[in-house]
């Protein structure tokens, strides 16, 4: 669906998008190795922190404990510093990675996370810009996410 001009696409049944800036490609019981097809473009592994170049296949060492997640260069990814629970009045520390040297914005949504209220309007959308800035915009009156800015030390 993602990349319907690459026939290698076509035969892929066990790896997925997760958004538009996400590839997985799960591990299964068993596996020693793992073969991931790349899209075009650049590609950087979310834990190993690697450059890939797409448009190809890559085989892994894998383990029941290997995640392979690969983000599309150019992404902004929001990560979130782990909390013990999330109640009604949890903030959480956002820290923007940023993957590549062209970055695109990023888009969180954010409501009270318990009610429908966001049926009437009291949700908000921050957008996380390329140059550091959050800009939050709706009726939302609190904010659920602390936002530090992109940096260059966030960079990979």
């Amino acid at each position: 669906m993602d990349w319907p001009t690459e026939p290698a696409a076509f035969k892929l049944d066990d790896q997925f998008m997760m958004g538009d800036d996400l590839m997985v490609a799960p591990i299964f019981t068993g596996q020693t190795s793992r073969e991931v097809w790349l899209p075009p473009g650049k590609w950087f592994g979310l834990f190993d922190r690697k450059k890939y170049t797409g448009g190809q296949t890559v085989k892994f060492e894998v383990s029941l404990d290997t995640l392979l997640v690969f983000v599309r260069s150019g992404t902004i990814l929001p990560w979130a510093k782990p909390v013990q629970s999330v109640g009604k009045d949890t903030v959480f520390d956002i820290t923007p990675l940023a993957f590549g040297d062209t970055l695109r914005p990023a888009v969180l949504y954010e409501d009270d996370g318990e009610t429908y209220d966001w049926r009437k309007g009291a949700y908000n959308w921050i957008t996380i810009q390329p140059d550091g800035k959050s800009v939050r915009q709706g009726n939302y009156p609190k904010s659920r996410y602390r936002i530090a800015s992109v940096s260059r030390e966030n960079v990979v």
